[in-house]
């Protein structure tokens, strides 16, 4: 088989490979050196045989034995071989895709190698010695070793477009302790092949190339050149390439003889480091290069202080390229440079013998000498030469295609001549307005102030872009804080619970000791719901309750134990800021609101996000450029969890439907329990050091899941209760909280793969058994017809009918002993007697109403049909021969 993207080959009869020499030398049973010559007369048809015979003779007499001895073909053979191998070694190798990943480098599009300390161990004898030759090996005591070890590499071309050279950038390896101190004492991170440098990056120019882009390293140049139609928006044209030096002194005779070569070429563009080394270096190109090519333009990019190109790439949006490739500058306008130091910009005032410039160029450079000073948080300060402007409120960063600023512009020879106006300084028409009226108040030359106003533009563009790129690294850093940190100890400590024998029982003991008092159960479920945000459907939680019963405190107990990254807490929440999430804010996140009547307005998208994992809304905005009012669509996608508290369940049915419904127990023995809690935390005999314990490994064993597909084998069999109130929307919900269990613990489960590919693991019976346990009490309270509120209420009615021994009971009594409010009693009555569960039968509005109850067991008889889920549970370990597991919710209660 022929793997034409590697130029490999693998015979799965005789288990030979190789490449494409090795295929020659295997199929006509000749040395290497022949399949080399064998392979050019294949794709050179003027290659003759008697040509083959003179150089085989030719290299045949070469001298043996030291670096760079080595013919032209077997140097290219040797480089490809190794090249290939390098690109295949870089897949399997994870640092250095990190290593890629973090210099923003797309490898595969930039053909990126990896050279591995031993890529060279199944060479041949005399693979190994021409690579000793070439210098690709180094001889050592202990044998050879390889210059690139450990070297992301760069493939250098010549003319023709074949490999005559390498660039190697060393990475730091976490194995390899030598490396790591070289590169963190600055030694040691660059390697070329020995002797004079061969070969360009990336290629040679092509013939009808316009304009030329130089950068100092190789890195930089691979930067640019993954972004083909950003530097064509930049440069205004599509023959638009991009050529690296090596280093700051690293012009060649081949950079020269390439640039010779290009005669279409208009412009060569310099975008070097924003350093001395980099500013200096303009000094001297800018003299070589009008030698070598008078006719030709140079300008130059301004790049931000102590910043080059692979830095802005990876620190910036990579439009930054075509914004400084339009704001470049004429070469020696850069040599009379400007310094940005301290909010201001101001001329470098080194000698002739500092910076090498010309008489003329210093005089020029002191003509055009400018001060911007953004320091003050309430103005701007621009002067060039008598000219002194102040730009009041300083100008809107937000917005680019404008920009505004309130002006102020004085003389300092006379600060009594002064001029004020507001303009917009992307206006031509307002711009030359200005440039009269500023003319013939105070005096000056209209050149002159159109030369300053000019000037102020450039300096205010720069001061935006900088403030922009302010923000956003503000930006990052805030949503970098919003990040929990964790150390390796800790991290092994979360993956070791999830590889834990008996995980659901540690789970539950676990949560049982977080403060959640007679709510274990209720935890529990609530932390699976959570769970299922790494799911592209998952569920959500509704948390019912008394004002003051612990529905916030539950919530706030289990929000705990998530990563901060993967939680936004929230008190409000309004319809606007829902459509206005930035991109990717609520994917596979959770949104907890501590009570949702500070989302009431947002209801409506809330529950749309609930149900479809997103949302859209259009709306209308006025174009700035026709003033026309265009359409846009506003569109949020999740998935995301969300949970939420309410008092109220009438008001919030729609969303409780989509949700598992969660009501606190408001009981009188476990209102006593969590007053006996609260009383012994506040003494300090409770553990809190062992609850903070908790939180961290559950935080550390969610960040170790990995998203993958969870297969219910015997779905088929599993049934839920007649009785449940709206059957097709809460199996859906049963069978995701079993998915989430098993979800859990997928660290305990083998590993298989669908038809198509795709991984997933099984759910066993005993996350069916957990699963019931959690949701009975839920799904119970889903298929009652009264409310969870309502029902405690009919259920205390019963108890206190049945401690007298009879049928009846007045108001008052129930008054008394529940401490309810008259009207709220009044209200749940009405309801009680207009479903037919009590009757009133006697008594008047003075001395009270007497009611009789009508049903007496309609909650038993719900609780049995609800039994039915273990019903269903027996029927699966009969028929798939499971037994009872040690970890199982038997006996929990």
């Amino acid at each position: 088989k022929l793997y034409y993207e590697t130029n490999t080959f693998n015979c799965f009869s005789c288990s030979a490979n190789g490449d494409v020499i090795e295929f020659i030398q295997l199929k006509e049973k000749i040395n290497k050196h022949e399949a080399i010559l064998k392979a050019k007369t294949m794709i050179d048809k003027n290659y003759t045989e008697v040509t083959k015979v003179e150089e085989m003779k030719r290299t045949k007499n070469l001298p043996a034995g030291k670096a760079g001895e080595i013919d032209p073909l077997t140097r290219t053979a040797i480089l490809i071989k190794y090249l290939q191998s390098c690109k295949l070694s870089i897949d399997r190798t994870k640092a250095a895709k990190e290593y890629c990943e973090q210099r923003n480098l797309n490898y595969n599009k930039l053909n990126i190698g990896y050279s591995s300390p031993s890529i060279y161990t199944k060479w041949s004898k005399q693979l190994k010695e021409n690579a000793v030759k070439l210098g690709l090996l180094l001889v050592h005591r202990n044998g050879n070793t390889n210059r690139f070890r450990n070297c992301i590499t760069f493939e250098l071309q010549n003319k023709e477009g074949k490999p005559v050279g390498i660039y190697g950038r060393r990475i730091v390896s976490a194995d390899n302790q030598r490396d790591k101190s070289a590169i963190n004492n600055g030694l040691g991170s660059h390697f070329y092949l020995p002797g004079k440098h061969l070969g360009l990056y990336p290629q040679w120019p092509k013939a009808n190339s316009q304009k030329l882009i130089l950068t100092e390293s190789i890195i930089d140049a691979a930067t640019l050149i993954q972004h083909p139609q950003i530097l064509k928006d930049g440069c205004q044209t599509e023959f638009v390439e991009v050529l690296s030096l090596y280093g700051t002194n690293g012009l060649t005779e081949e950079h020269i003889e390439a640039i010779k070569s290009l005669r279409n070429l208009k412009e060569i563009i310099f975008f070097f480091d924003g350093d001395e080394a980099g500013i200096k270096a303009l000094s001297k190109y800018e003299e070589v290069f009008k030698k070598l090519r008078p006719e030709i333009e140079l300008s130059t990019v301004i790049t931000p202080d102590n910043e080059d190109i692979n830095s802005l790439s990876v620190s910036h949006e990579q439009e930054i390229f075509t914004h400084l490739l339009n704001q470049r500058i004429p070469l020696l306008q850069q040599v009379e440079k400007a310094v940005l130091k301290k909010g201001f910009v101001y001329l470098d005032g080194e000698s002739e013998t500092q910076t090498g410039l010309s008489v003329e160029a210093l005089a020029q450079a002191e003509l055009t000498k400018v001060q911007f000073d953004s320091s003050h948080p309430e103005y701007i300060v621009f002067e060039q030469g008598d000219i002194k402007i102040m730009i009041w409120g300083k100008i809107d960063i937000k917005h680019v295609n404008r920009l505004r600023a309130t002006l102020h512009i004085q003389l300092k020879s006379n600060l009594y001549a002064e001029y004020r106006d507001t303009i917009d300084l992307y206006s031509n028409n307002q711009v030359s307005r200005i440039i009269r009226e500023v003319s013939a108040k105070l005096e000056v030359g209209s050149d002159i102030i159109n030369k300053t106003i000019a000037g102020l533009t450039k300096n205010l563009e720069q001061y935006r872009q900088d403030e922009r790129e302010k923000s956003r690294k503000r930006a990052k850093q805030e949503n970098e804080k919003g990040k929990e940190r964790f150390t390796e100890a800790e991290m092994r400590k979360g993956l070791q619970f999830l590889e834990s024998k008996k995980l659901m029982q540690k789970t539950y003991d676990y949560i049982k000791n977080i403060g959640l008092i007679g709510e274990e159960k209720n935890g529990i479920l609530l932390y699976f719901i959570l769970l299922t945000r790494m799911f592209n459907s998952p569920l959500h939680a509704l948390v019912q309750g008394k004002s003051g019963s612990g529905k916030t405190y539950l919530l706030k107990k289990i929000a705990g134990l998530i990563p901060k990254q993967h939680i936004r807490i929230t008190t409000a929440l309004t319809e606007n800021t829902l459509y206005h999430s930035l991109e990717d804010f609520w994917k596979h996140s959770i949104l907890l609101i501590e009570d949702l009547d500070g989302a009431y307005n947002a209801l409506l998208p809330l529950r749309e996000m609930m149900t479809n994992q997103s949302i859209c809304k259009y709306t209308t905005e006025k174009d700035m450029k026709t003033g026309e009012f265009k359409q846009k669509a506003l569109y949020v996608e999740g998935p995301v969890c969300v949970a939420g508290a309410t008092t109220k369940d009438k008001i919030y049915e729609d969303n409780a439907n989509r949700s598992f419904q969660i009501h606190i127990n408001e009981s009188h023995d476990h209102i006593e329990r969590v007053l006996e809690y609260q009383r012994r935390y506040i003494s300090g005999l409770t553990e809190r050091k062992t609850e903070e314990e908790i939180q961290m490994i559950f935080k550390t064993a969610q960040l170790h899941l990995r998203p993958i597909e969870v297969i219910i084998p015997f779905g088929n069999d599993l049934r839920i209760p007649d009785y449940v109130y709206k059957k097709l929307r809460s199996n859906s919900h049963y069978m995701t909280l079993i998915k989430a269990i098993a979800f859990w613990n997928q660290k305990q489960r083998k590993v298989k793969n669908l038809p198509d590919g795709t991984p997933y693991i099984e759910a066993t019976i005993e996350d069916v058994e957990w699963a019931n346990y959690l949701s009975k009490e839920v799904l119970l309270r889903k298929s009652d017809e009264l409310s969870g509120a309502l029902r405690s209420f009919f259920e205390t009615i019963k108890n206190l009918v049945k401690d007298i021994e009879g049928k009846c009971f007045y108001v008052k009594p129930i008054r008394e002993k529940l401490r309810m409010n008259p009207m709220q009693i009044s209200r749940y009555l009405r309801e009680l007697d207009a479903r037919g569960y009590i009757q009133r039968t006697g008594g008047n509005r003075k001395n009270g109403y007497e009611y009789e109850v009508m049903i007496w067991d309609d909650y038993e008889r719900l609780r049995s049909g609800i039994n039915a889920l273990d019903e269903v549970l027996a029927k699966l370990k009969r028929k798939y021969g499971k037994g009872n597991d040690p970890d199982t919710p038997i006996n929990q209660d």
